[in-house]
């Protein structure tokens, strides 16, 4: 866990994103739960998995699991980010 969350940890301080320029629809539905530290997370790991994801449109909790299901640019593209045993995963839904 520690290695994937390093792992997780330089490529995001490598990223160009930052938690300030995490893009928000204006209609955007739960973001206003997060902080803007976990948002930043849930799109950088977007992209680490070569997805693509400009702007939020919609964050929430899955009803069982650690985890977010996200859509992203305009309710174009839909996510699932899970952990499972200390590993996160995403796959497009």
């Amino acid at each position: 866990m520690k290695a994937i969350t390093l792992a997780v940890a330089l490529i995001v301080l490598a990223s160009p994103l930052s938690a300030q320029n995490v893009k928000i629809d204006h209609d955007a539905i739960g973001t206003q739960r997060y902080s803007m530290e976990e948002l930043y997370f849930v799109v950088a790991l977007i992209n680490l998995y070569g997805y693509q994801c400009e702007s939020l449109s919609q964050v929430h909790e899955p009803f069982w699991g650690e985890g977010y299901n996200v859509i992203c640019d305009r309710w174009r593209y839909d996510y699932e980010i899970r952990n499972k045993g200390g590993q996160w995963s995403v796959a497009a839904k």
